[in-house]
């Protein structure tokens, strides 16, 4: 009879000492677990599972530099009922006209109306660092609750954060958790 295979050896010494391949077994894994440490981990970055058309896109934005500006946004609704469409657009344009005069502003855009007429936002992009931004909304407060006394037949409130055009009008006139006027 011939020399046996390797496994059949090892089997066999393994079951004649069970302990000592038990114990052979254990210093085995502590061997491989701290060479894997000692390897160290080499982590996946953004750009690496940046997979199709959306992964290229994301490299771009983050490595794109582009302006993130503070903005803030002019809800204009009704108190209660249906919008007086004359007196909401009356305010818009006053609005409009006093946020640009108003310090602190860099941009007032046109008045976005509600898709089932609710409401019209106005989104106002401030000027200096978005970061400190909340340091300088007394201007645009003041401003928003001159407007308010000034169209009391409207509810004119100052909701921060700016979401798109298409995602706030189907949230349509949702009330603002912002100050109100």
């Amino acid at each position: 009879m011939g020399k046996r295979p390797v496994t059949v050896r090892v089997a066999r010494w393994s079951a004649e000492h069970p302990w000592r391949a038990i114990a052979l077994w254990v210093v085995f894994v502590a061997v491989c677990f701290v060479g894997g440490n000692a390897a160290g981990l080499n982590e996946a970055t953004d750009e690496d599972q940046a997979i199709g058309e959306a992964g290229r896109a994301s490299v771009i934005e983050i490595h794109g530099d582009f302006e993130n500006p503070a903005v803030e946004n002019i809800l204009i609704t009704a108190p209660s009922g249906q919008l007086d469409r004359g007196a909401a657009d009356a305010a818009a344009a006053d609005a409009i006209a006093r946020m640009r005069a108003t310090a602190g502003v860099a941009k007032v855009d046109d008045a976005v109306p509600a898709r089932d007429g609710s409401a019209l936002l106005i989104g106002i992009t401030m000027t200096g660092d978005p970061d400190t931004a909340s340091d300088r909304l007394q201007p645009l407060e003041e401003t928003t609750s001159a407007l308010q006394r000034a169209h009391p037949q409207v509810r004119i409130e100052e909701v921060g954060g700016r979401p798109s055009a298409r995602r706030w009008t189907t949230r349509s006139a949702r009330t603002s958790s912002g100050p109100s006027c």
